[in-house]
């Protein structure tokens, strides 16, 4: 239960950071961190290998400890000594590094310090909080409180907002936007005469409650899970993992709770009472490359398989890149080599295999038998929700034409007379053949292909319609049925081995099996006859 249990740490959202403000207060994540990332990690950061000084900047401890910060006391602190250092042995960053701090950011990195000196984690670790709305010069401009945002931004930098787009180009863009796909002219038309206060929002909901919405929303999501419907190695062959992206689909129309949607992803094959909506949604961890080239070896793949899936849940839910530390410890972000494969070792409970093929020097025991033209297992069979729509639309189409039709038929008239006799005449041949069966006795004939030659009879016909022969038979053999007056729905022809036959003077005691070519043609009833099925069986058919 493992993956279940890594799920608490992967929920979050990132928090939503102030545009361009001024006079706000320093943010370690937006203001400082870049600064020390692109300036002072290299050699004062997460790589171990290249650090200097044995101090680092990334962690606040260290720093503080040797004495690079002193938090409320920057005149304190060596980094702001060494960064407004005039001599050059002594300024940081080193000239030959030829990264040069701007007096803006020596300025930044000074009050940050006389502030305190706080950090924050990554922001995938904060939980998300609201910000205060900013205050704006011009507030009749604002009519939600992202507008507030934007104003603010653009006052600060004396930007005066565009003029409102018409509401053709409104349209077009909350269409684009939410559906992937343009208005058509009438659902235009109606909104341009819809004069109403709440128009756009009618427009809004319109867009939300269409299929496509989903649609839409689940591109960027199944580029973060790698969804293809290939496997991506050599061959690149097909594999069905569209149940998964309808599952995706479905999750934004349907507004899935995104908790709700994470443990379905991760380890919904593990929830008790799992539906199977569960199960496919678990399909996010097959949605890595596979192969089936000849010179894969299993246990590589294997690894190949599994350190992808920690790269892409990271990136995914983490916000977080994973990948470095495969082989060795994250420089950039706090990730070790065992993080990655502590990660790694939730997700060895899953069903694959390295190789999907089949090969002596590779063998598989669930994969007996496995080439390019096979699943790649584990696979479970759902149905299809469009051909489920599609059934349920036909099945819809058929019960309206049989309720018509059975007012016709049971109603006075020459339909109603003559669905009367059918039905007596259907009674009447069920009583005869209850299994709907009927066994009319043939009529054969030799069909020569030398008309002078006389051919020897070689077949009897029995009372009970059986064609039995007593020798190969060297001709093609004409069969002729008449029908008893009813309809025709199929013809079944049974073979049947004697238990001993002779040909050519050698005695064949059984046949294990046989295969005919047979052709069979409905001739129809000239006036005053039955029709005809006329069935040709091949020569040396015994």
């Amino acid at each position: 239960m493992g993956r279940l249990w890594l799920l608490s740490f992967l929920v979050g959202l990132p928090p939503v950071p102030g545009l361009g403000a001024t006079n706000t207060p320093i943010e370690f994540n937006r203001d400082i961190r870049p600064v020390l990332s692109e300036n002072c990690f290299v050699c004062h950061g997460h790589d171990k290998n290249r650090r200097k000084a044995k101090l680092r900047l990334d962690v606040r401890e260290v720093a503080i400890e040797r004495g690079a910060i002193v938090p409320g006391k920057p005149e304190e602190s060596k980094l702001v000594d060494h960064i407004f250092a005039e001599n050059p042995d002594d300024r940081m960053p080193p000239p030959d590094s030829r990264k040069v701090l701007s007096s803006a950011q020596k300025a930044l990195l000074k009050e940050w310090i006389a502030g305190g000196a706080v950090y924050e984690p990554h922001w995938s670790y904060i939980p998300p909080k609201r910000p205060q709305l900013p205050s704006t010069r011009d507030a009749s401009w604002v009519r939600n409180p992202i507008d507030a945002f934007i104003l603010q931004g653009l006052e600060a930098k004396a930007v005066q907002p565009s003029p409102e787009a018409d509401r053709r180009t409104l349209l077009r863009r909350l269409s684009l936007d939410l559906i992937g796909l343009p208005s058509t002219p009438a659902e235009v038309e109606a909104y341009l005469f819809d004069t109403s206060p709440s128009a756009y929002e009618h427009q809004v909901d319109r867009l939300l409650a269409s299929p496509h919405y989903g649609e839409r929303m689940a591109v960027p999501w199944l580029d973060l899970v790698r969804f293809a419907d290939t496997v991506g190695y050599h061959g690149d062959q097909n594999q069905n993992a569209f149940p998964y992206r309808d599952y995706v689909i479905a999750a934004f129309n349907n507004n899935k709770p995104f908790d709700e949607f994470t443990i379905e992803q991760l380890a919904g094959d593990l929830l008790p009472n799992r539906s199977v909506e569960a199960r496919v949604a678990t399909g996010f961890n097959r949605l890595n490359t596979m192969s089936r080239e000849g010179g894969v070896q299993a246990k590589e793949y294997l690894a190949k398989y599994a350190a992808d899936r920690v790269r892409t849940v990271s990136m995914t839910w983490l916000g977080s890149t994973m990948g470095c530390a495969e082989c060795h410890d994250h420089k950039y972000d706090p990730f070790t080599s065992k993080d990655f494969y502590q990660m790694e070792a939730f997700f060895a409970d899953l069903k694959q295999w390295g190789i999907y093929a089949d090969f002596a020097y590779s063998p598989s025991p669930g994969l007996e038998g496995y080439g390019d033209n096979h699943p790649f297992a584990p696979e479970i069979q759902v149905d299809s929700p469009y051909l489920m729509r599609q059934m349920r639309k036909l099945n819809q189409e058929l019960e309206a034409v049989h309720a018509a039709d059975a007012v016709k038929l049971m109603a006075n008239g020459p339909h109603g007379d003559a669905f009367h006799q059918w039905c007596q005449a259907s009674r009447n041949f069920l009583q005869q053949s209850p299994d709907g069966w009927v066994v009319p006795q043939p009529a054969v004939v030799l069909k020569m292909k030398d008309t002078n030659s006389v051919a020897a009879t070689n077949f009897t016909v029995g009372s009970d319609a059986a064609i039995s022969f007593s020798d190969e038979a060297k001709e093609e053999v004409k069969v002729t049925l008449r029908l008893p007056g009813m309809w025709l729905s199929a013809i079944r022809l049974d073979i049947v081995p004697q238990a001993t036959n002779v040909v050519k003077g050698t005695a064949i005691k059984s046949w294990k099996s046989a295969a005919l070519a047979v052709s069979a043609v409905l001739q129809s009833a000239e006036r005053g006859s039955e029709p005809l099925i006329l069935i040709n069986l091949p020569p040396a058919m015994a």
